[in-house]
């Protein structure tokens, strides 16, 4: 017993000991940021002093809006076929004239006019030259013969727009909208292309747009 005493007396001793070493502990305090009710005060609006009236039209008439001017309009007119571009006289050189004399000698074969793919292609040359003056004067009738012959025997399709351009231009005489369109018509199932487009050329002329000029306001 007095040693059950004297354990609980010397741990009793160095328990106060050790209690009185120890640092105190303090909690943290929360620091609360001091809140300002928002005033009941609207914020002041500072008007100019000399506010501009508003622009009135009526009273001042440079103030209004300009009317929006229009440049005089034309009808559109029906496309032009291209034209033929004059060159220089080339007659006067020896080798131009042989190759034009090829050309006719395979144009005109003993079996005929276009009877051949040769004579077919030359024609159509041929009538490309006469057309546009390649190699002298331009000649727009014989530009139509050479078609002509060039599609005889139908070995040589394009040769149908070119008979499309004089019927529409007037190679020969006075522009033949049913002759142009039998032409196109053929011309169709080889070249459709270029069959659209003469064909559109001959609607347009056929048929051009009305359209009124506009008047600018004043």
């Amino acid at each position: 017993m007095v040693a059950t005493s004297l354990l609980i007396a010397c741990v009793s001793v160095q328990a106060a000991a050790r209690a009185a070493t120890l640092p105190e502990i303090q909690a943290p305090t929360a620091r609360v940021p001091d809140v300002q009710a928002p005033s009941g005060q609207a914020p002041a609006v500072s008007l100019p002093r000399n506010p501009l009236p508003p622009a009135d039209p009526v009273a001042n008439p440079s103030q209004r809006a300009a009317d929006p001017q229009l440049g005089p309009v034309r009808a559109p007119a029906s496309p032009a076929l291209p034209e033929a571009r004059q060159t220089s006289n080339l007659l006067a050189d020896p080798a131009v004239r042989r190759d034009l004399d090829l050309l006719r000698r395979q144009a005109q074969p003993r079996s005929g006019f276009g009877s051949t793919n040769a004579a077919a292609n030359a024609a159509w040359t041929l009538g490309l030259i006469d057309l546009h003056g390649g190699a002298g004067p331009r000649s727009t009738a014989s530009a139509q013969m050479w078609f002509e012959r060039a599609t005889r025997f139908g070995r040589q399709p394009l040769a149908n727009a070119g008979l499309a351009w004089c019927a529409l231009d007037g190679c020969a005489g006075p522009p033949d909208t049913s002759a142009a369109r039998q032409a196109i018509n053929k011309l169709r199932a080889h070249h459709r292309a270029r069959a659209l487009y003469l064909e559109w050329v001959l609607e347009s002329r056929a048929q051009p747009l009305p359209c009124a000029p506009v008047t600018p306001r004043a």
